[in-house]
């Protein structure tokens, strides 16, 4: 099961996750697919994460001020590269996961 984020903003915690939602506003913001994101694109990963964020917040119905501009305007650097460190951290474990039932079933 998927860990659930926090991201602070001015003070105050907001879920982060992804969503489908988010791989939609970050198309509709980039013109480019999540997956086309290489590495430690500070700019990209900084849209991606508004866009975790956001949608997140549209899903838990919490109210969220920021457009994408202003959001990384209040994000530090090493905010950023927290949540990005957190992410793969979580993408590893979940390969692991698979490779691990995979395994078993080919017993």
């Amino acid at each position: 099961m998927k860990k659930m984020l926090t991201v602070i903003v001015d003070g105050r915690d907001y879920p982060c996750y992804p969503t489908m939602g988010a791989c939609v506003r970050f198309h509709d913001i980039t013109g480019k697919e999540v997956a086309e994101i290489k590495g430690w694109q500070t700019s990209l990963q900084c849209i991606y994460l508004y866009c975790c964020v956001k949608s997140a917040c549209e899903r838990e119905k919490k109210a969220f001020p920021y457009e994408c501009p202003e959001f990384c305007d209040n994000i530090p650097l090493e905010q950023l590269y927290a949540w990005l460190e957190a992410s793969a951290e979580e993408v590893s474990e979940e390969e692991a996961e698979k490779k691990s039932l995979s395994e078993s079933a080919n017993s």
